[in-house]
């Protein structure tokens, strides 16, 4: 999963960086920082923040939002 991808979805759920970096427990800067294509995710790192997201967008769906 491409930094834009990332972005892509966190901003179609609604979510701020802060509130990813929580799910995601990891720092807001993190999630910048892989926004801007700086390190993860990739390989393992991708498939769990794939998994996430989706949950997050089923959660989303079944919301109605």
């Amino acid at each position: 999963m491409s930094g834009t991808e990332l972005k892509e979805r966190r901003e179609a759920l609604g979510y701020s960086v802060a509130k990813l970096a929580r799910e995601f427990m990891v720092l807001p800067t993190t999630i910048y920082r892989w926004e801007d294509g700086e390190g993860p995710p990739e390989g393992l790192t991708s498939i769990g923040a794939d998994t996430i997201l989706k949950r997050l967008e089923t959660e989303r769906k079944r919301e109605g939002r």
